[in-house]
Formats: C-alpha cells, sequence, structure tokens
C-alpha cells in the first residue's frame, strides 16, 4: 500500500500494453529512501477496480541508502525510461510540490491512470 503523507516525493507509472503496467512511490524515510512499487497484468475484465480485479499484482519494497536524492531520481529515470522504451508507452509522473500532500493528491486524482480510493487507516 501506498501512503499519502508529507514524506512523499513522487509516483511514476509506466503503461505496458498490452500485458499491464508497473506504478511506483518514492518516500523520504529518515536519512533514507523508499521505493515501493508493483507489476501489474491484466486478467479479466478491466472496468473493475484495483482491489476488485483478478489482475496477477507483484509488490515490491526497498530501501535505498548512502545516495542523495538526485541520484536516486536519475535511477528510477532510468528504469521506467526503459520500460516506457520497451512498451512503446510513456512515463507519467506526479512529484511532490510546494502546495503538499492537498495538492499532490489532487494533481494525482487528476490522472487518467489513477483508480483512486480513499480510505482511514485507523
Amino acid at each position: 500500500m501506498i501512503v499519502l503523507d508529507d514524506n512523499m516525493l513522487g509516483i511514476w507509472f509506466v503503461p505496458m500494453p498490452p500485458e499491464g503496467d508497473w506504478m511506483g512511490a518514492l518516500v523520504r524515510d529518515g536519512e533514507d529512501y523508499k521505493l515501493t512499487y508493483r507489476f501489474r497484468v491484466y486478467q479479466g475484465d478491466q472496468s473493475l477496480q484495483f482491489e476488485e480485479s483478478q489482475d496477477a499484482k507483484s509488490w515490491v519494497e526497498c530501501c535505498i541508502t548512502g545516495l542523495p536524492l538526485a541520484a536516486v531520481l536519475r535511477k528510477i529515470g532510468n528504469v521506467t525510461g526503459t520500460l516506457a522504451e520497451k512498451f512503446g508507452s510513456k512515463v507519467h509522473t506526479v512529484a511532490m510540490e510546494d502546495d503538499g500532500v492537498t495538492g499532490f493528491t489532487e494533481r494525482l486524482k487528476a490522472q487518467p491512470w489513477t483508480d483512486w480510493e480513499e480510505r482511514k487507516l485507523h
């Protein structure tokens, strides 16, 4: 699960037609960074909500230590760029800006590739 809070730095999305897509989120984790990403392989009815679909979803979370933010962003750009090139698609990015979580959330909701659902964690 990806939590939108003040540690969020950005979300990347890469369509991988016709098979699926890739999405990742980068957050600040103290002095380090945490990248949570998933591959999604489409299966069945694509009109269903993300959680209701039968799509295969593979989630990975990794901690990135010892690199400055610019280097981390470059590496994510290399991975997402390679995926987009391989599948003839493009990289979509929503970055945290000065308008904070509220502005970030509104920009994210406006993306055609989001399946937005708000949940209370506790």
